[in-house]
């Protein structure tokens, strides 16, 4: 199961994606991958871990933060996995 990218994005690089890979073993193998990820219109923020929010997208931690006159740090993690993809991939270069 990896859910790496979402954690490292979330605590602020704090806990890192392990960067993995297929390798040819010379002989037949079968795997089952899972990924799991936020759904593509979920809002996170860089650093829940040190932040006041009791979870990612936490309106009432939003409310005092907009009363207090401070800007968002929620970012849609679809674009961070479109970003991603198209710095890392290059068959999704001009995505």
């Amino acid at each position: 199961m990896n859910i790496g990218d979402a954690l490292s994005k979330i605590s602020n690089y704090r806990f890192k994606a392990t960067r993995h890979r297929v390798l040819d073993i010379g002989s037949e193998r079968y795997s089952c991958p899972f990924f799991l990820c936020p759904k593509f219109s979920a809002m996170i923020c860089d650093n829940i871990i040190e932040s006041g929010r009791l979870q990612c997208e936490d309106s009432e931690y939003d409310e005092r933060e907009k009363l207090n006159g401070v800007k968002s740090d929620l970012l849609p993690y679809g674009k961070l996995l479109c970003n991603k993809l198209v710095n890392s991939y290059g068959e999704w270069k001009g995505f």
